[in-house]
């Protein structure tokens, strides 16, 4: 909760209408007070007294029912449905709407004074359901290249000194004084560090902040890019805000096509909005949600900044789950937040999101499981959770590191025909755990997902689908991945990383990806087999360490493609079993590593029944993967499918 307290005329409370047995209808419009938590504790005394037992229903009208702290489920609250009207009409919002702007000189002002905002600790805006973008140089999409950076011990701490370009110069040139409230964010590789700006010499040319001390693997000046936020002079560009404290005045550039009479800006003062706890051996049971909307929900950085976190792994969601069976999200919305979407965190069984609409998010969509592996793994670990035909999108736009879809120590999990797009980091990271120790992340199931528009340039290192750790039994199959794009190196499709052992990857279209399609760091084990691996930018297949044991086996697949090399690194060093795969080549003749394909098998002893052969995709260009030359393909015994079953099906999402 960012704000003890709001305004009395902010806090318009729900009312509870009428409670039939086992039923209570609330509406956000009436005379006596009542809010969801005062349904809650209605449904309690209800229950205690005998009045109302078994299933219990709380019905919520077309409206919004503002929070500003988190509606919180405990063990006692079991077999509870909430039921909505549908996405964008009953609403459970963290929200308070700005007072009106007026205009000075092309820019919206609000004045935030006597309302209580002014110190509520808020740092998203948002302008008509439209996320904008806090005061930034470059504006939004453009990036510094991170200069040199040096590092001073300051007991636990460290001192960071970057070297200022000219053009970094002259973008800080109206800041005056110290640069109090200044933010710069170092993009350096898969990690995001932020920090508030210590100083600028503009003598030396130097910038320094305070953090903690940087990784050896990836300090914050290794392939990486920066910005600056948080400053007025920024104020340049449609869509950015900014908020002075000092006078309690918010300043607004408005896109083209807001209208100042009937623009609605809202701001989050509360950061999750939903909060199902139970507890180890009491879990909370049987909880639903259908047709309900979360939104205005906040992230916030402290003074101490963001440190660098693998996809944002600590940062709670807008609805955190633990210690819970049977809770169900159906048909629901969760927008404009600025943390996470949804969190089935710990010991949490027998749960799913489905059909749901998960957008407009600051760091990821729907998170699942434990960052660490628990002590007690039979009673702890979270089992059995459904997360099928959703819409997870437009994410990182506050983290960069957000993911689609994060799971980390869980088992038996099925992802399933999601549309997952608009994120800068991995699209979907399934597993938690470095090497090959033990992993109790096994069996899970990544199908049928439709995911795309990944990385944007903006991050390095990431994967389509991201997978870590030992993960036997774990299939990825009958994905669609494509446009995968990276600021640096490793913009990947199917990326097996550290210690990633025991999955089957089969039945998959990956095309367009800036690194290669598929890449292998290290692991064992693994399967790679009847897929569709299409133009890669730099190569087509990657592998990175050499080790002993047969690290993967590559066949039946179909490799196309019109730049770049078939393999990129080490992929004729690393130990696997590679046969049966179709080669082509549009416009030019395949080349494997400067070999031919005889050649190739006879020094490398791979792709025995491997063949050189045109596919003949109907129309690559328009998205037509359609197979005409089957004899080619039955050289190989590959089993045509069909990429269009993949994302989401049976659900809109628009509003009604």
């Amino acid at each position: 909760m960012f704000v003890k307290k709001l305004p009395a005329v902010l806090c318009l409370m729900a009312v509870l209408v009428s409670c039939s047995e086992g039923r209570y209808h609330l509406s956000p419009r009436g005379s006596s007070l009542a809010s969801l938590d005062d349904a809650l504790e209605r449904i309690r005394e209800d229950r205690a007294s005998g009045r109302v037992s078994g299933k219990v229903e709380i019905v919520l009208a077309e409206g919004e029912y503002p929070i500003s702290s988190p509606v919180l489920f405990g063990p006692a609250d079991t077999n509870i449905a909430i039921v909505g009207k549908g996405i964008g009409r009953s609403v459970i919002s963290g929200g308070v709407a700005l007072p009106g702007f007026r205009e000075e000189d092309g820019i919206w002002v609000a004045d935030l004074s006597g309302c209580g905002l002014d110190d509520a600790g808020f740092q998203q805006l948002y302008v008509d359901d439209v996320p904008a973008v806090l005061a930034r140089t470059p504006d939004e999409g453009g990036f510094f290249v991170t200069g040199k950076v040096t590092e001073s011990p300051m007991g636990d701490m460290a001192e960071q000194t970057m070297e200022l370009s000219g053009e970094m110069l002259e973008a800080l040139s109206g800041i005056s004084g110290r640069p109090e409230g200044v933010r710069v964010s170092f993009l350096h590789s898969w990690n995001l560090t932020r920090r508030y700006v210590d100083s600028i010499s503009r003598e030396d040319s130097l910038l320094s902040v305070t953090g903690c001390s940087m990784h050896t693997w990836n300090p914050l000046d290794r392939c990486s890019q920066c910005y600056f936020d948080n400053d007025r002079s920024f104020l340049d560009a449609a869509g950015e805000w900014y908020l002075d404290r000092d006078s309690a005045r918010l300043y607004y550039m408005p896109r083209e096509g807001e209208d100042i009479s009937t623009a609605r800006a809202v701001v989050p003062v509360a950061g999750s909005l939903v909060r199902i706890e139970g507890e180890s051996g009491a879990p909370v049971r049987d909880i639903s949600f259908k047709g309900v909307s979360f939104k205005y929900g906040g992230h916030r950085m402290g003074r101490r900044g963001e440190d660098p976190k693998q996809a944002a792994s600590h940062t709670d969601a807008a609805v955190m789950v633990n210690f819970a069976e049977n809770v169900s999200f159906e048909g629901c919305e969760v927008a404009c937040v600025g943390g996470n979407g949804i969190w089935l965190r710990t010991a949490c069984r027998n749960s799913s999101v489905c059909g749901c609409s998960v957008h407009d998010l600051g760091i990821g969509g729907v998170k699942i499981g434990d960052i660490y592996i628990p002590e007690d793994e039979d009673a702890l670990l979270t089992r059995f959770i459904t997360i099928d035909n959703n819409v997870i999108r437009s994410g990182s736009r506050v983290l960069e590191t957000g993911t689609g879809v994060l799971l980390f120590q869980a088992s038996d999990c099925r992802i399933t025909h999601n549309d997952v797009s608009d994120f800068y980091y991995s699209g979907m990271s399934i597993g938690w755990n470095w090497g090959y120790g033990h992993s109790p992340s096994k069996r899970n199931t990544v199908s049928y997902n439709h995911i795309h528009n990944i990385g944007q340039g903006v991050l390095s290192d990431m994967g389509g689908i991201y997978v870590l750790g030992r993960s036997e039994g774990t299939e990825i199959c009958h994905n669609y991945i494509h446009d995968v794009r990276s600021f640096g190196y490793g913009g990947w499709g199917l990326y097996t990383d550290e210690g990633s052992t025991g999955i089957l990857m089969s039945d998959n279209l990956v095309c367009n990806c800036k690194s290669s399609s598929f890449h292998q760091h290290y692991g064992q084990d693994n399967v790679i087999t009847n897929n569709i691996f299409l133009n890669g930018k730099d190569a087509q297949l990657e592998a990175t360490r050499v080790e002993d044991h047969i690290s993967f086996t590559f066949c039946n697949n179909i490799v196309c493609y019109t730049e770049g090399m078939m393999y990129g690194i080490k992929w004729n060093e690393v130990n696997f079993d590679s046969h049966d795969n179709l080669y082509w080549k549009y416009g030019d003749t395949v080349s494997f590593n400067g070999l031919t394909l005889e050649e190739w098998q006879r020094t490398t002893g791979k792709d025995c029944g491997s063949v050189i052969a045109d596919p003949g995709f109907r129309d690559v260009g328009s998205g037509d993967f359609t197979i005409m030359n089957t004899e080619n393909t039955a050289l190989i015994a590959f089993r045509p499918f069909d990429w269009k079953e993949a994302g989401n099906c049976k659900q809109s999402f628009s509003r009604h």
